[in-house]
């Protein structure tokens, strides 16, 4: 009798910890789902002499228009495998520090930006 007592809260923690776990899965495709973005494959080239055909790693959102932007950080890759360029874009703009590296991984470029326009360095 007293091991059956003990069994039955057991059980019910057990329940209750897969209905709270579903509740947050839930939950959490529901947030995802609000926001839709998608990873960067089209457009959203940095502006640059050369275009790098390597690869890129960044998220696109809709902007106020419907149409996907960068947001969020940007890192591009040379063909060879040596990083190319970072950054970071807040809804297409870019912003913050950007750095640029040749094929060789010397850096080539450190410009800052403030919501897409050309700032000074910080001090």
């Amino acid at each position: 009798m007293l091991e059956l007592r003990l069994k039955t809260p057991v059980v019910h923690m057990q329940r209750i910890l897969a209905v709270s776990l579903f509740i947050f899965f839930i939950g959490t495709l529901a947030g995802c789902a609000a926001k839709a973005h998608r990873p960067c494959s089209e457009g959203g080239e940095p502006s640059r002499e050369k275009t790098i055909r390597g690869t890129k790693q960044c998220l696109q959102v809709r902007d106020r228009n419907g149409k996907f932007v960068n947001d969020g950080d940007f890192v591009e890759w040379h063909p060879n495998g040596q990083r190319a360029g970072e950054g970071e874009y807040k809804m297409g703009a870019k912003h913050g520090k950007w750095t640029e590296w040749d094929e060789r991984g010397k850096k080539i470029s450190e410009k800052y930006f403030e919501n897409g326009s050309p700032v000074n360095p910080p001090r």
